[in-house]
């Protein structure tokens, strides 16, 4: 269990250094490494990891509920970079995309609705999403339409999930309400 921890904190700080959000304690200030081909790599991780469009929901919606299933594996097996996309399939179906949305003794369960090693590697994923949502909104070369994007599928697609608030632990999402300086 600790190994998969420790792995978990190694991928989450791979993926801060990918999208120039620094350590956990820096987010909203710039990294000092940047131009050149590093600027290159940059975009194309933010764009691969955060899509301002949920590759799942292309084509017809009346399909969507029919293919949610299938686009949750895909997610989950690694098919898919969207961490926006991974986020909400973990937090719906869990790890292994068999659990229900909402569990029938959910309020019985409350927080403990999802395992804690569950719940560690959601807080996670949530740590890093909001942190790359803040540093775009605070960064003036942003593109804003990205932006507007990314936030409204943030919004959307996680702010929306059932019981998300038993599913994370409040660290988690404190960044949604409080960024530094405000």
């Amino acid at each position: 269990d600790d190994i998969f921890s420790e792995y978990h904190v190694l991928v989450d700080s791979f993926l801060r250094v990918l999208l120039w959000l620094g350590d956990d304690n820096m987010v909203g200030q710039k990294c000092n490494y940047s131009g050149g081909s590093r600027d290159m790599i940059h975009q194309k991780c933010q764009s691969l990891l955060m899509q301002s469009t949920c590759p799942s929901h292309s084509g017809n919606h009346a399909t969507l509920g029919s293919k949610l299933h299938g686009t949750t594996q895909h997610l989950l097996s690694g098919g898919e970079s969207d961490l926006i996309g991974a986020l909400r399939a973990v937090l719906l179906y869990g790890p292994d995309g068999t659990s229900k949305p909402i569990p029938a003794d959910a309020e019985r369960l409350r927080d403990n609705c999802m395992k804690k090693d569950e719940k560690d590697r959601a807080n996670l994923l949530m740590k890093l999403i909001v942190d790359s949502l803040v540093a775009l909104i605070g960064n003036n070369d942003s593109d804003a339409m990205t932006t507007s994007f990314l936030s409204s599928r943030f919004v959307g697609e996680i702010l929306t999930i059932p019981l998300l608030t038993w599913k994370l632990s409040p660290s988690a999402y404190a960044r949604c309400l409080y960024t530094a300086g405000t």
